[in-house]
């Protein structure tokens, strides 16, 4: 006869411990592993961090210049 419902529980529950720890696994590979990739990260941050200041600036430009258009 099949599986009691009892032993498909523990079963099921035995596969989901197994899949969370891949899980934690899985994210734990994703972050940096060393000082040199986080040196990498941090540097590839930085560089988006200034493109997002020269932006603005460009877009306030943008905005000063038009509130000093001519009506109409």
């Amino acid at each position: 006869m099949a599986a009691t419902l009892g032993e498909l529980k523990a079963q099921l529950q035995q596969q989901l411990a197994a899949i969370d720890e891949q899980e934690k696994a899985t994210a734990e590979s994703m972050r940096p592993q060393t000082v040199a990739e986080v040196d990498d990260l941090q540097a590839k941050l930085q560089g988006a961090m200034d493109e997002l200041k020269t932006r603005r600036a460009e877009l306030e430009k943008q905005e000063k210049n038009k509130g000093k258009e001519p009506a109409k």
